[in-house]
């Protein structure tokens, strides 16, 4: 794409009319005559910008105060010729909005408004926008295309490297492979994992396996430390021991419970259950009568509580029922006072006596015969149909008014039935309590008057009393025995004890020493493992050394005077990605200003190519430069600081980028 011709009015207070005809191009011209004001121009029209990518910048002229210049119109118009050959006209016209509010002498300047053409044809912004990005290019990649510095200044390095990438093509890890048989380990350690995963996973094992490596011989340090030197019996021999010990404890607690319980003391306590089962027999014969008098009256006092229970229930059930009825009463009644008054207010309501007009109402005549008499029918007919109608509903409301009055007797004579049921399970219900409290009077008289006493009784009753006696005086005797037994009990407790704690220091020794072996065997494990993980970090590394000379080579091939470190070393022998441009191994922040220059306009060469747009190129401060280079399809403007010139001079070059006489 070239442009052609560029046309300003009163834009930046710097007219220009200029014929490029798509050629190479430069505009002398000292200090202040409106070199920028050329890329300000092709950049506003375009982008709504200027060249140095502000969308707030002075565009109307300034008068000799200082002050803007109003009621001018700001144009831009320029001409291109696209890739497929044909030509377009853009044009932007900026115009000021000038009111008159209501009750003010003068107008004010309330805004601007922007008007659009494309090939004279005038087109709403939206679509002024859109025709840019669809027939030119984003302004994104314009500035890429037109601007020397854009790329290797301004942008961000992961952009850069990210366009770099899509002109030359990432390097894939079978070209790694083939290039470094070193590194073909990894391509079965990497499995469908990218190359910065696998190494984020070795690491952050590394890192746990270095932690753990760190504290193990403190453990074990520990562990050793907490030893017990005085290991020196046998395990089998202390158990052998303690097995011994206990039966003879089992033995000496038999021989105590023997003293306390021997054949005499035995003997006594069965003599007295047989005196007990004697009594309690003796006492049941003589109570017999009683005992069955009292049988009877628990089951006559169980049957008299049931039907209690069945009686209470039948009371609920009427008190239930007489409630229900009263709530209905009550209702009925509302509705029977409610219907008379609704009845009463309809037989009151009458049709309106209204008088037949027979005069018309418009010119004053008396209105024809037929006319009055139709309306007097008509009248009559609306009458009777209003006294029939009322009738009905006062029928329906009599009948209704009928149908609640027999339901309010229907319940009323309900109250009193359930009144008569309630009274009389009342009274039942308190003869049956008579009846349970009367029989449990005799039950408890029954109970008070039992007998407890006779001479058989009395004489079983001594005989156990003896017996009793006889146990006490053997359990005396029997005590001094069993102070011995328990002290000799006590001191085979000891020995257990002892036996037991020195088998719990053998355990606790056993356990850590398995613990510090299992410690021990860890370490070793770790160990290895950490070597193994060193080395396929080193294969990751070595990869992405091999990935990093192809791709820098790759890149190479691209470009004319540029290359481009990719990749960084790090301190640690690691290396991270980067993106910067360099010429004979200097860093483009390096070189001088006529080098950045040149390297910019090789980028944009390669950045025209992969893009298939070939924008021109403005080039300001161009005298800086004595040699440019020129080996780019795009045209290429310069612009010259030149003192004499003290307008703008226009010098258009050939196709051989010759000056044109």
């Amino acid at each position: 794409m070239e442009i052609l011709t560029l046309h300003t009015e009163n834009f930046k207070g710097v007219p220009l009319d200029i014929n490029f005809d798509g050629c190479d191009t430069d505009i002398y011209g000292d200090n202040g005559t409106g070199k920028t004001t050329v890329f300000d121009a092709v950049w506003w029209l375009l982008f709504n910008k200027n060249s140095l990518n502000e969308t707030k910048f002075d565009i109307k002229p300034l008068d000799e105060n200082g002050q803007e210049k109003h009621n001018l119109e700001y144009l831009v118009e320029a001409s291109f010729r696209l890739e497929n050959g044909s030509t377009v006209t853009l044009k932007k016209v900026l115009t000021e909005k000038w009111t008159q509010k209501r009750g003010s002498a003068t107008k004010e300047n309330t805004g601007n408004e922007t008007k659009y053409f494309i090939d004279d044809t005038p087109k709403p912004a939206n679509k002024f926008s859109a025709y840019i990005q669809e027939t030119f290019v984003s302004e994104d990649t314009f500035k890429l295309l037109t601007d020397v510095f854009h790329f290797a200044k301004t942008i961000d390095w992961r952009k850069r490297r990210e366009l770099v990438l899509q002109i030359c093509g990432d390097v894939d890890n079978a070209d790694i492979f083939a290039a470094n048989k070193n590194v073909r380990a990894l391509e079965n350690l990497l499995g469908n994992k990218n190359l910065d995963d696998f190494k984020a996973t070795i690491t952050a094992e590394k890192k746990k396996i270095n932690d753990e490596l760190k504290i193990i011989p403190a453990k074990i340090s520990e562990l050793k430390n907490g030893l017990s030197d005085n290991v020196s019996d046998s395990k089998l021999k202390l158990e052998s021991e303690l097995g011994c010990s206990r039966k003879e404890l089992d033995t000496i607690k038999e021989e105590i419970l023997l003293a306390k319980n021997g054949d005499t003391v035995i003997r006594l306590k069965k003599a007295i259950a047989e005196v007990d089962t004697s009594i309690m027999k003796y006492k049941n014969l003589l109570n017999k009568d009683t005992t069955d008098r009292q049988n009877i009256l628990l089951n006559e006092i169980s049957a008299q509580q049931v039907k209690e229970s069945e009686l209470k229930a039948q009371l609920s059930d009427a008190n239930t029922k007489k409630s229900n009825a009263e709530v209905k009463i009550s209702f009925i009644e509302t509705e029977l006072k409610n219907l008379a008054d609704k009845f009463d207010s309809e037989a009151a309501d009458k049709y309106p006596d209204i008088p037949i007009e027979d005069v018309c109402v418009l010119c004053g005549q008396k209105l024809p015969a037929d006319q009055i008499t139709a309306a007097r029918e008509k009248e009559d007919k609306a009458r009777i149909d209003y006294n029939s109608r009322k009738a009905n509903r006062l029928e329906q409301m009599n009948t209704q008014g009928k149908q609640l009055k027999a339901d309010l007797t229907a319940n009323r004579e309900n109250i009193i039935l359930y009144e008569n049921q309630i009274s009389t399970l009342e009274k039942s219900i308190a003869d049956i309590k008579e009846i349970i409290t009367s029989k449990q009077q005799e039950y408890k008289t029954l109970s008070e008057n039992k007998v407890e006493s006779s001479p058989a009784i009395d004489a079983l009753e001594a005989r156990k009393l003896k017996y009793l006696q006889q146990i006490t005086d053997a359990e005396t005797t029997a005590e001094v025995n069993i102070t011995g037994l328990k002290e000799k009990a006590t001191t085979k407790q000891v020995e257990i004890d002892d036996i037991e704690n020195k088998l719990a220091v053998i355990g606790m020794s056993e356990r850590t020493q398995a613990r510090i072996a299992e410690l021990t065997k860890q370490q070793k494990d770790y160990a290895q493992r950490f070597e193994e993980l060193s080395r396929q970090l080193f294969l990751t590394e070595e990869f992405t050394k091999t990935r990093v000379k192809l791709l820098e080579d790759k890149v190479a091939d691209k470009f004319k005077l540029t290359q481009f470190k990719m990749f960084t070393d790090q301190i640690n022998g690691g290396i991270s990605e980067c993106c910067e441009p360099m010429h004979d191994g200097k860093p483009y922040k390096a070189l001088n200003n006529a080098m950045q220059y040149n390297i910019g306009l090789d980028i944009i060469r390669t950045l025209d190519a992969h893009y298939n747009f070939y924008p021109p190129i403005f080039i300001d401060n161009a005298e800086s430069i004595t040699k440019l280079n020129t080996d780019i399809d795009a045209q290429i403007i310069r612009l010259i600081v030149s003192e004499p010139d003290k307008k703008l001079r226009v010098v258009v070059k050939d196709e051989t980028r010759r000056e044109i006489a």
